[in-house]
């Protein structure tokens, strides 16, 4: 039985049919301004519960409505009442890819799997464009990344959950934390984004009620993400947050009281779990340079196009003489491996294009109507995110937490990237009637205030 079979026993078809047409009905009251942001905080929540396996028929509604909230997010963002701007044309690479990858499922042997897959990848892309589209001004950027932070802390309260009240089954997995039977990897990466984006917001806002809240969302991130032993989720999240740390140091009594908290909450979290292997995060040692010799030999025998005409072969890598690991633990290997050189050739000229107009942003962020800490942050996330593909296929799977964010942060900047480009300046400070904020207060900042020039 494949895997979408199971899905539907668990999940009837008439249920996945009507559970989208009421979710837009519901979206449809909310006031239009919010709609958007209500959506992406919601896809965001919604798209790790996919990967709880533990969670039931909570975690198969999940997986078999990721295309369905991915589109619904589109929607919104098409219904959005605001200004929008004019992506670049290599900005639709993306979708052009995406339609590319269906000539290569085209023969594999789990082919229902990999169209769910690939079909939702198709509707991922679409909805970041989309998103991405409705940034046009200070005040739009700052509220999708507000969006995207409440939706990665409510997203926290599923693996917290499972480490207050069933912190022993948490554990199961070699000692580190797998909430819900949940790749530690994987769920790491929710931490890794949360962390110093709820920091961020933290620094920002001038509501005492907010501050104390966001730190608690901070030290509750960064100490499930110790306790997952994942050394590629630990440098992910300390590399993000590396131009917050270089900001803080002029605010020596809130980096105290921070770091306190912090403590006070690792501990806690270390008495919950018991004995996790945290002497992984000072070691190097791992079996990945072995798999990717091994996916490196496959992909040799098909260098060109991949997956596209074999017979017999797997949408996810069969184990062979070769592979030893079904997961390349790889984002570009992964890429190779489904579609060679043909298909890799604009999905990696969309990183690379991607790496430049995040280096031409970076260079020009006092020319952007945007608080320059806030760009060194999601330049920060940007660069860790295509680090984090040597080590994780995931920034390429659609129903991981990094997927989404990566498109969109992808595409936000290639538009800031060719503002300046063209006119030396990107944003305006502020849209005619558009709100400033959307969940929290984040004040009259400065781009000039003192933290963000350290930090810049």
């Amino acid at each position: 039985m494949s895997t979408v079979e199971r899905y539907l026993q668990i999940i009837p078809l008439p249920v996945l049919m009507i559970a989208p047409v009421g979710a837009l009905l519901a979206f449809l009251l909310i006031p239009g301004r919010y709609r958007m942001l209500a959506a992406l905080s919601l896809t965001v929540a919604w798209l790790p519960l996919s990967e709880y396996h533990g969670l039931g028929i909570i975690q198969a509604l999940a997986k078999t409505t990721g295309f369905a909230v991915y589109m619904l997010l589109a929607v919104t963002a098409w219904m959005d009442p605001g200004p929008r701007r004019r992506l670049p044309l290599m900005a639709w690479l993306y979708p052009a890819a995406a339609l590319l990858g269906f000539l290569y499922i085209l023969t594999v042997t789990d082919r229902p799997l990999a169209l769910v897959i690939t079909v939702q990848w198709l509707t991922l892309v679409i909805a970041a464009l989309s998103v991405s589209q409705t940034i046009v001004d200070k005040a739009s950027l700052l509220r999708v990344v507000q969006a995207i932070t409440v939706g990665l802390a409510i997203a926290l309260v599923v693996p917290l959950s499972d480490l207050v009240l069933h912190p022993g089954e948490a554990f199961k997995v070699r000692g580190r934390f797998s909430p819900y039977g949940m790749n530690s990897n994987h769920v790491g990466i929710v931490f890794g984004l949360a962390a110093p984006l709820a920091l961020y917001a933290a620094i920002r806002t001038s509501r005492t009620f907010w501050k104390a809240l966001l730190i608690v969302v901070v030290v509750a991130a960064v100490s499930m993400a110790l306790l997952t032993a994942s050394r590629s989720t630990v440098w992910f999240m300390a590399g993000s947050a590396l131009p917050l740390a270089l900001a803080m140091t002029g605010r020596p009594i809130m980096t105290l009281f921070g770091a306190i908290v912090l403590v006070a909450g690792v501990n806690w979290a270390l008495g919950k779990a018991g004995e996790v292997p945290l002497e992984r995060l000072t070691t190097v040692e791992t079996r990945r340079v072995e798999i990717a010799r091994g996916f490196l030999g496959v992909i040799a025998q098909r260098p060109w196009f991949g997956l596209l005409g074999t017979e017999g072969e797997s949408f996810r890598a069969s184990e062979t003489e070769f592979i030893t690991s079904r997961n390349p633990h790889n984002a570009y290997l992964h890429i190779l491996y489904f579609g060679g050189i043909s298909y890799a050739l604009p999905v990696f000229t969309l990183a690379a294009f991607t790496g430049w107009c995040v280096f031409r942003t970076w260079k020009g962020r006092r020319q952007i109507a945007a608080d320059p800490l806030l760009i060194n942050l999601l330049v920060a996330i940007m660069v860790m995110t295509y680090a984090h593909g040597f080590v994780n296929q995931s920034m390429y799977y659609p129903t991981t937490p990094i997927a989404f964010p990566h498109v969109l942060l992808s595409t936000i900047f290639m538009g800031l990237a060719m503002d300046l480009k063209q006119r030396g300046e990107a944003l305006v400070p502020q849209a005619p009637d558009e709100p400033a904020s959307l969940y929290l207060d984040y004040g009259d900042e400065s781009p000039d205030d003192d933290s963000a020039q350290r930090a810049a």
